[in-house]
């Protein structure tokens, strides 16, 4: 069946066809090129349903429109006119109903706003965040997340200060997107990584477990493999990618694990106070330049881990009261 005239379809939608023409667009319709010219008009029509310029029919009461249009008609002309209606309200009906099923489907995106939504983890304390789309991820302690209430049609952006493992649930069409520190960001489309970018270090992590990304630093974009790590230098950028030696499960923090490697002691002492939510001051200032390589047993008290930097080098930490250390 050869489609109708663009121009008749569109009279007929608006209500203003003959019933003829009403007629042959219905007929039209339920055909398969019908059916995937509606798919195609809720694409393109979507964006303007977006802005508000074009109303949905999800909220309107369909049985008191034709109850209304039965009453100021002719007895004998209803069955002829509840058709034309018919072939003119139907097709917009199903429009709405499938703006309403992709709307559901993407969790919100074709009805969302600009509202952000923001964790800010305290010291000490761990969370785990769930996404509409079917993503997840765990924050590290004094971390930050913001993120839109509802993800767009075209991209899922968060931003990101601090540490956090995501899995991001796949979505071709969707790229998920983590921003953090100025330009740079790592894009997904569905996979397992973890991303250590705090504000007052000197470099980002970012570990690929699953899936692929890119890193994106405003100048280049480095493409990573599963099993591989990258480390960002944020004054030299530059970038060092590495294989990763552990699994997705021998993450150290999520397993209350804490590793340093030649990590200078005011940068170990920031990873304590995050971890532990305590305070720390380094009072001596020949002991700042001093460097640590340790690992702690899971959930090891931090006492203990004082006792095994004093250990190997000249220092002694001093509880001054409750959650409060010097290092002299």
């Amino acid at each position: 069946m050869n489609p109708p005239d663009e121009i008749i379809i569109k009279r007929v939608l608006n209500n203003k066809g003959t019933a003829k023409e009403a007629e042959e667009v219905a007929a039209w319709l339920a055909t398969q090129v019908g059916q995937q010219w509606l798919s195609s008009a809720l694409e393109t029509d979507s964006e303007d349903i977006l802005r508000g310029y074009l109303p949905t029919l999800e909220n309107q009461n369909v049985d008191a429109i034709l109850k209304q249009i039965l009453k100021k008609i002719d007895r004998q002309r209803r069955v002829r006119i509840i058709w034309t209606v018919a072939a003119a309200v139907i097709p917009c009906i199903i429009i709405a109903s499938m703006w309403i099923h992709v709307n559901n489907k993407t969790g919100g995106a074709l009805a969302r706003s600009e509202e952000m939504e923001q964790i800010d983890l305290c010291n000490g304390e761990q969370r785990d965040v769930f996404f509409q789309d079917g993503s997840s991820v765990k924050l590290n302690s004094g971390s930050k997340l913001t993120f839109p209430r509802f993800f767009g049609l075209k991209s899922r952006d968060v931003y990101l200060t601090g540490e956090a493992l995501f899995q991001v649930a796949h979505n071709s069409g969707r790229p998920f997107i983590v921003h953090f520190d100025k330009n740079l960001s790592v894009e997904v489309k569905g996979t397992v990584f973890n991303v250590c970018a705090y504000e007052n270090s000197k470099t980002v992590s970012v570990d690929l477990y699953d899936g692929a990304v890119v890193f994106r630093d405003g100048f280049r974009s480095i493409s990573m493999e599963p099993n591989h790590s990258l480390c960002y230098d944020k004054k030299t950028r530059k970038s060092t990618l590495s294989r990763l030696n552990g699994r997705q499960e021998d993450i150290p923090w999520i397993n209350g694990i804490l590793v340093f490697r030649d990590t200078p002691l005011i940068e170990m002492t920031d990873i304590l106070q995050r971890q532990f939510g305590v305070t720390i001051k380094v009072e001596s200032d020949s002991a700042k330049e001093l460097t640590y390589s340790l690992k702690t047993a899971p959930g090891e008290a931090l006492e203990d881990i004082f006792t095994d930097m004093e250990m190997v080098s000249s220092i002694k930490v001093q509880k001054i009261s409750e959650g409060n250390y010097v290092i002299k």
